[in-house]
């Protein structure tokens, strides 16, 4: 069962498939029609073969049985007075018949009392399964029939082979005959679709051209006729209110665009008002936050000089010249510090331009940290794994890692106690090189962890908020990059990176030098 629903699954796959060719709606229909009625006439014909088949073997068991009773009757005398010449006559009478091919009359001991043989035949069985008094074999219908003299007495049987030749004549015929009917019926429904498909196809096919006409001609003024209530006729119905609906739109979009250029330069006149005003007040946003910014934080240096100035002249009007030192230096450090902020607004602002020279990062770096004033409360480790010559702007570079280096310090300064380390690192990953610094200092809250790259964004009572910027910058200047990682209490690691191909004037390159770095801890 589950075969035959595959297998019809299967065919029905495959009418879909052919169907859904390139055959035109009237080809498809037509074909369909044609499918439909040669399975239709197909199936009633092999049904009317089944039975005439079924009947006509019925019907030779039933003669063939017949026949061996009326010889076995005919038969009784010549058993029982035991004359086999008599018998043969009796038996020679099937020659009558050209389907018998053999016959024999046996004794009570099942020997051959007589026999006939048809001219040609030479083999035979005189044997049918127990219980049964016919049966049909591959090319042959055997019939056996019990002899039996007043009661239940057997006195022999009468055994009768016929061949099948009728049978398959007549198979054959049926299926000729069945082959012609559908040939006839197949004819016949291509004539009556070829005629009644236009029913369907005609309105599709107007609609068909009609939508081409369109696409090619862009007129949606054109609509389809009409032509019944059905599913076909609603969806004409629905193309001539969709062609409606497209004019009346086309129409509404040629009224707009003959005022569009005005419109548009309105709209722009508008916009570009809107943006300078946008513009404007964005600038004076920040230039009033710079202002308020810069002006914080050089009063409070400003004001610790003129405090210094006032005692050096007290100490100089009461000649007390040993206070003068100390002020002096106060206020020589204030200077420096408005100079600082000074300065990082500058680099902040001004366009830098890269000054490219082929250096040993790590001996860069490991000098550069020689040079830093490192309190002795903190464990400074370098591990330096780069061993690369590489083309950078030194300058620059030492301005964006002393930046993080003074950060890292100042947190660690913050949280205070012992265990404070401080590590420097290099490496090379995927083309480039990494120089990470990571301090086990408070690290950064949730709540300012996605401002620190902000401009003049400072959570510290000192200072423009221009640190992380400015590294951000000269990073991207090297076509390179910045990234921060952190976890409150636990660390902060800040990693700067810059590719391990970057060239000035396409002539300056590196190589990796094959060489062991003195990776130690250092504390200053």
């Amino acid at each position: 069962m589950n075969s035959l629903s595959k297998d019809s699954a299967a065919f029905e796959v495959d009418i879909v498939r052919v169907c859904s060719m390139t055959l035109s709606i009237k080809q498809k229909l037509i074909f369909i029609i044609l499918i439909i009625c040669s399975l239709a006439v197909t199936l009633a014909g092999v049904t009317m073969i089944a039975y005439q088949y079924v009947g006509f073997k019925s019907q030779m068991v039933e003669n063939l049985t017949i026949q061996a009773q009326m010889l076995g009757i005919n038969s009784q005398t010549a058993l029982a007075f035991d004359d086999p010449k008599d018998a043969m006559v009796i038996l020679s009478s099937l020659k009558a018949d050209s389907s018998i091919a053999y016959a024999s009359l046996l004794s009570k001991n099942g020997d051959v009392f007589a026999s006939y043989r048809r001219m040609g035949f030479t083999s035979h069985q005189e044997s049918v399964p127990v219980g049964r008094i016919a049966v049909f074999t591959e090319n042959w219908l055997l019939v056996v029939y019990d002899i039996r003299l007043g009661g239940d007495q057997r006195e022999g049987k009468i055994f009768v082979q016929s061949d099948l030749n009728k049978l398959d004549t007549l198979l054959r015929q049926s299926i000729t005959a069945v082959s012609i009917i559908v040939l006839v019926v197949l004819a016949i429904s291509y004539l009556l679709s070829y005629r009644l498909q236009r029913i369907v196809s005609d309105p599709i096919l107007q609609l068909t051209n009609t939508a081409s006409y369109v696409t090619t001609n862009q007129d949606y003024s054109v609509s389809v006729e009409v032509k019944s209530h059905d599913e076909l006729g609603e969806l004409s119905k629905a193309f001539n209110m969709m062609m409606a609906h497209i004019e009346e739109r086309d129409r509404a979009l040629a009224l707009h665009r003959n005022n569009l250029e005005e419109l548009v330069e309105k709209r722009t006149t508008a916009l570009e008002k809107a943006y300078a005003e946008i513009v404007s007040k964005e600038r004076l946003a920040a230039l009033g936050q710079l202002t308020a910014t810069v002006a914080h934080e050089i009063r409070n240096p400003l004001g610790t000089v003129r405090t210094s100035v006032f005692a050096i002249g007290d100490a100089i009007r009461r000649k007390r010249y040993e206070r003068t030192d100390r002020m002096l230096q106060l206020a020589e450090r204030n200077i420096q510090r408005c100079d600082n902020i000074i300065s990082e607004l500058l680099n902040y602002t001004r366009k830098r331009e890269l000054r490219l020279k082929v250096v040993d990062v790590d001996l860069w770096l490991g000098e550069f940290l020689d040079q830093q004033e490192i309190p002795k409360n903190v464990l400074c480790r370098r591990n330096f794994n780069a061993s690369l010559l590489l083309p950078f702007d030194q300058e620059h570079l030492r301005r964006a890692i002393a930046n993080i280096v003074t950060n890292g310090l100042q947190a660690l300064q913050e949280k205070g106690g012992d265990d404070l380390v401080l590590t420097v690192s290099t490496k090379v990953v995927d083309e480039r090189l990494e120089i990470e610094v990571v301090d086990n200092g408070p690290g950064i809250s949730d709540k300012v962890y996605h401002r620190i790259f902000e401009p003049l964004f400072s959570t510290k009572g000192f200072g423009v908020g221009l640190g992380l910027s400015i590294v951000e910058g000269i990073m991207i200047d090297h076509q390179g990059g910045v990234t921060v990682g952190s976890e409150w209490g636990v660390y902060t690691s800040v990693m700067m990176w810059l590719p391990t191909n970057l060239e000035k004037n396409t002539e300056t390159t590196y190589h990796r030098m094959q060489r062991n770095v003195d990776n130690r801890e250092c504390q200053i």
